[in-house]
């Protein structure tokens, strides 16, 4: 994302270290990180220095921060971002926000995106065929349900896929968005096939959890989800890091939260859920989606 024309851009993923200030200074380059950062989904990184994702320009504008380049009135994001974090980012840095949808199996970002309205992505069919299938049977399922999106390439030469099953759950919108634009749509992906989970009989996504815990203060953005069985029942514990501040205070601050945080997920889901506070960077960050769900029973 340059700020003018001509601009040079250099194109990082969220691990380099090769950029480093001065290379900055001496080609004058404005450092645009892109990619999966710290294991939390793939975003588009804007046009700020040294911030490291969606969850670091959410740390930054919530401790005040004066960046040191000018926002765009936009910003494309992608991945494991909840409309609660989308709309905290619009509010504190006064900008639009959209999703965009892609992996990189097929290209990468632009497989769909949201225009302005904001109702859905807009599959760029010119070059895509999206379907939507029942994970189970593979049949497609009817017009409007939630399924297993595939993606078959039209123009696509090097690497062409045909019915490609990308695992995300979404559904296809057919009727007329408000924009003009005649392209079908895709909801925002609910989740993955992989990633979802039965617990006491009722379904989890991990998006919902994550949902819950950015809604709570004292909280930091990297959760992991432990899915035991006993006996005949399953249980699950979700470990939580905790901002320094809570971490290492005392234990009736440390057990305010942890009932927080269960309230609401029971308020969310349905179900309870063990809830375990560990120190912030505890959970591993790995490069691409991250691992949420480590699930020990034997099923």
């Amino acid at each position: 994302m340059a700020t003018a024309v001509g601009d040079l851009v250099v194109r990082l993923g969220a691990q380099t270290r090769q950029f480093d200030s001065r290379m900055r200074r001496s080609t004058g380059a404005v450092r645009v990180m892109t990619g999966a950062v710290y294991g939390l989904g793939s975003a588009i990184m804007t046009a700020l220095a040294p911030v490291a994702g969606v969850y670091g320009l959410i740390r930054l504008a919530r401790a005040g921060e004066t960046f040191n380049q000018k926002m765009r009135q936009s910003l494309a994001i992608m991945g494991d971002v909840s409309d609660a974090m989308r709309k905290e980012l619009e509010n504190k840095l006064n900008i639009i926000a959209t999703d965009n949808y892609g992996l990189s199996e097929v290209m990468g970002p632009g497989v769909a995106g949201e225009c302005l309205e904001r109702n859905g992505l807009h599959i760029n069919e010119d070059h895509f065929i999206v379907e939507i299938i029942d994970p189970e049977t593979l049949k497609p399922v009817a017009p409007g349900e939630v399924g297993e999106m595939v993606i078959t390439t039209l123009t696509k030469e090097a690497f062409p896929v045909i019915r490609y099953r990308t695992r995300d759950l979404t559904r296809l919108i057919t009727d007329e968005c408000p924009c003009g634009r005649t392209l079908n749509r895709i909801e925002k992906v609910r989740g993955r096939t992989d990633d979802m989970l039965i617990i006491k009989g009722v379904n989890v996504f991990p998006s919902q959890i994550e949902s819950v815990l950015f809604e709570v203060e004292g909280t930091e953005p990297h959760y992991q989800i432990i899915v035991e069985r006993d006996g005949a029942l399953d249980k699950a514990t979700v470990l939580v890091e905790a901002t320094e501040e809570i971490f290492f205070d005392e234990m009736k601050q440390q057990k305010g939260l942890i009932d927080r945080i269960g309230k609401a997920l029971v308020s969310e889901l349905g179900i309870g859920m063990k809830v375990k506070l560990v120190e912030k960077r505890t959970l591993e960050r790995t490069e691409g989606k991250a691992n949420r769900v480590i699930d020990k029973r034997k099923l």
